[in-house]
């Protein structure tokens, strides 16, 4: 068992290649365990599609895929299996690892032998949007073995055109002993290493290469055979051995995104059906912050382009969540912060995935069924997730899809599995489900409930042509009230895959409508305002504005999650009495709305009669202070801001909340009447109050003396 602060010690000492200041490891694989350790990695099972001409079935047997003694070893070995007479093995850490810019290496002993091909590369994150080559593909290691070729790597990058250099030994070849291969990458370039020494450097700036400033994922594989090494002959021994020491990624961390959540904090509690404000704080040593994206467990909740980074959770059911956030720089770097756990309500079996139910009409994804587990969100038939993806302590077997907008889909479904959604209609009326779904057999049928109730019967799954050919299977149509209701989606037979699920009235066309601002606004320049919108059937939207009355338009934000309905604009510093907003869908701009009339935008203060609008923002000193039972806090804001006011215990506890949402610039005067979020009496004690308005936040104490 190797010391892994020896080795890296001697590595220091003794490999040439220096890391820039900052970088540091961020994921790693030390092959420690008994087993491949499917939290980071795939199998890759099959005969490789038929490309390249390979000979190899991969399969996840220990035969050509194990661990020991702090090695991961890929076995290629002659036998016959499934109509082919190779085997060996292929892992990959596509949706569960991939970076951009940093490095990467490995240190790995290579097999021998004609038609012999082991290979350490990359591809592209979005290979299943734009496909081979378009998505990039970077070797970072490959050989071919036979015909005293095994001392000789290739350092390569394919992306519509090819690039290569190889590096030779002075004596014995790659089998002989380990050796690191890395690369080192940035916006710039791809530097290639063996074992420290530089022999290949790619220019990554044209646009042509654009692919490689997307994330990349992980790949190790042992090919027989193939186009390229040509084919094992009557010299080629088995079993043939790829021998990995470690694989590990550093990047530059000073590049990246610092973010925390600020509220709430770690094991607040809440009530039920309550409105919970996300804060977020996110910045970077250089560069600029772009987003920042929240998240409950996997499922992405909601997101803010401007500081102060914040978000409101509306309505959130009793359950336990996991909330975290992701910083994303105006590069494409990204962090993630810490867990946050919150308790809201109490007493719930079951809870929506991300903490609120399904909008309907709308759509729901098939992964995002209830939290609350076996027998209660959902039945499966085995424990594990066998797709290991998404939600990988679940047992539901979710796997990457290659339907439109990607995604994950439920996969490997057997007879009776079900899984629960909770929903929320908004009116009443008569509704049908679209599921997408894929197959390559006849024999797949399903039905869906609402709360218990078959209401679409026995839907069969026709043959798709495929796994990931996806087809839309229509209802018939049945009656849904307004209000929470509980959808079940149940196998009755299996042999078939499921993405998604449409939850519309028929006839429901593709729409998005303004909510806020309605016209006859007025926003000072600077101020955060939220743009808020219905929309249906449309996934993303464009933002833009206009000072002129809708003559000419400059955008707000593109690419906009359109299910959440809400963004935060800060306001241009323009004067104008003629403004616009226009929201159109990112597919097609004949989707679109406009703000109903006129609203103005001014950068500087003015005074209107004789009374001189606020300057700077201010919290005063309640009064009475001390104060039994009731109090008044006032402030003053010099710009239209969303504004929060807080009441915390001593301990740090929220115990209510006085203010939440848009205001204009003006003061104002709020009263405390010592109750906490129930209507419940505190008791006496030390109270904090707090703001937080734009950029502005301040704190201030209280006695409540009963």
């Amino acid at each position: 068992m190797k010391v892994f602060l020896q080795f890296l010690l001697v590595s220091i000492l003794l490999t040439p290649s220096v890391f820039p200041q900052g970088y540091k490891l961020v994921w790693s694989d030390e092959f420690n365990d008994s087993t491949l350790d499917l939290s980071k990695w795939s199998f890759e099972t099959g005969n490789n599609h038929g490309y390249n001409s390979e000979m190899e079935y991969y399969t996840s047997r220990p035969q050509n895929c194990s661990e020991q003694n702090g090695l991961l070893t890929i076995t290629a070995l002659k036998e016959s299996y499934s109509g082919f007479n190779y085997t060996s093995a292929r892992i990959n850490t596509q949706n569960k690892f991939s970076f951009k810019y940093g490095k990467i290496e490995a240190r790995i002993k290579l097999p021998y032998g004609q038609g012999i091909w082991p290979a350490f590369w990359m591809l592209g994150d979005n290979i299943n949007q734009v496909s081979w080559p378009g998505c990039g593909e970077i070797d970072i290691m490959e050989m071919i073995g036979g015909q005293g070729r095994e001392n000789t790597v290739y350092g390569s990058a394919h992306w519509g055109g090819d690039y290569s250099k190889t590096y030779s030994l002075s004596s014995g070849i790659f089998a002989d002993n380990f050796h690191v291969f890395d690369i080192t990458w940035n916006q710039k370039q791809i530097v290639w290493h063996v074992d420290g020494i530089i022999y290949n450097t790619l220019d990554i700036t044209p646009s042509a290469l654009s692919s490689f400033q997307k994330n990349f994922f992980i790949i190790l594989n042992l090919a027989v055979g193939g186009t390229w090494p040509g084919y094992p002959d009557a010299s080629t021994v088995f079993p043939q051995t790829m021998q990995v020491d470690y694989i590990r990624v550093y990047q530059d961390t000073t590049a990246f995104p610092s973010v925390s959540i600020t509220t709430p904090q770690n094991n607040s509690s809440f009530p039920a059906d309550t409105n919970i404000v996300l804060t977020a704080n996110a910045s970077m040593l250089n560069g600029n912050i772009s987003k920042v994206e929240f998240y409950q467990d996997a499922k992405k909740i909601g997101e803010s382009y401007v500081s102060p980074y914040m978000m409101t959770w509306n309505n959130v059911a009793a359950g336990i969540y996991n909330l975290s956030c992701i910083a994303y720089s105006n590069t494409g770097l990204f962090s993630t912060s810490d867990t946050v756990k919150v308790n809201v309500g109490s007493g719930a079996k079951t809870s929506p995935y991300g903490g609120t139910p399904t909008k309907i009409p709308g759509t729901i994804e098939a992964e995002d069924f209830d939290l609350g587990g076996q027998g209660n969100a959902y039945y499966d038939t085995d424990v594990q997730n066998n797709g290991g993806l998404y939600r990988p302590t679940d047992g539901v077997d979710l796997e990457a899809c290659s339907d439109n907008n990607g995604g994950y889909d439920i996969g490997w479904t057997a007879n009776n599995e079900w899984t629960t959604y909770t929903i929320n209609v908004k009116d009443s009326g008569s509704y049908q489900i679209g599921a997408r779904v894929s197959s390559s057999s006849t024999s797949g049928s399903l039905h869906f409930e609402i709360d218990n109730n078959d209401v679409t019967g026995l839907m069969s799954v026709p043959n798709t042509g495929g796994w990931q050919t996806w087809t839309t299977l229509l209802s018939k149509e049945f009656n849904l009230s307004a209000g929470i209701h509980y959808l079940k989606f149940f196998v009755n037979s299996a042999g078939f895959n499921i993405n998604k699920f449409d939850v519309y009235m028929p006839g429901t066309t593709p729409s998005v409508n303004f909510i806020y601002p309605v016209g006859g606004e007025q926003f000072n320049a600077g101020s955060i305002v939220e743009i808020k919108w219905n929309s249906l059937k449309v996934n993303n939207v464009n933002l833009g504005y206009s000072t002129n009355g809708g003559s000419f338009w400059s955008s707000i934000q593109s690419g906009v999650d359109a299910e959440f309905g809400v963004y935060r604009w800060k306001v241009p510093s323009v004067n104008s009495s003629k403004c616009k907003l226009i929201i159109t869908s990112q597919t097609s701009t004949s989707i679109y709305d406009t703000s109903n009339s006129l609203f103005s935008i001014e950068t500087t203060n003015y005074v209107e009669g004789s009374v001189k609008k606020p300057e700077v923002f201010t919290l005063e000193q309640n009064y009475p202070n001390p104060f039994n039972p009731i109090t008044t806090i006032n402030y003053q804001i010099p710009n239209s801001s969303f504004v929060t006011v807080k009441i915390y215990d001593i301990l740090g506890k929220e115990i209510n909340t006085l203010v939440n949402g848009e205001k204009f610039r003006g003061e104002y005067s709020i009263t405390w009447n010592g109750k906490d979020f129930l209507g419940n009496d505190v008791p006496s004690g030390i109270y904090f109050y707090s703001i937080q308005a734009g950029e502005f936040a301040q704190i201030k104490k209280m006695v409540l003396l009963k």
